[in-house]
């Protein structure tokens, strides 16, 4: 089973995307800022993907995608954010990262979410 690290400040949004992956047979842990996520990194090493946003108060998404890239490079990022309506804005703040694989814009079709998230471990 797969885990799946979600960040988000959002409390619904992060309700709404533990239900849909716990049920479609993913493992998830939540963290409601950066602070919380790099914790969580640094001491569960069974986490296979990680789903930020940006934006977050204490520490953010862009702190945590650089604890990735720096010590965790073996997992992939996913960013869903609304920082920006623009997609390219977001890449570009993104760009020197490996970590990160996908980008989705707020408010984010979760279908869309699960089953890119799913082809991605080739379910």
């Amino acid at each position: 089973m797969k885990k799946l690290l979600i960040i988000d400040d959002e409390e619904d949004l992060t309700f709404m995307l533990n239900e849909l992956f716990s049920s479609s047979g993913f493992e998830t842990v939540i963290a409601h800022d950066g602070e919380q996520a790099i914790l969580l990194l640094n001491s569960d090493k069974k986490i296979d993907m990680v789903l930020t946003d940006l934006f977050m108060p204490i520490r953010n998404g862009i702190d945590v995608i650089k604890e990735v890239n720096q010590n965790h490079s073996h997992i992939p990022v996913f960013v869903i954010t609304a920082v920006s309506p623009i997609k390219a804005d977001v890449e570009k703040m993104v760009e020197d990262f490996d970590v990160v694989k996908e980008i989705f814009l707020k408010p984010v079709s979760i279908k869309k979410l699960l089953d890119i998230v799913k082809s991605f471990f080739g379910n």
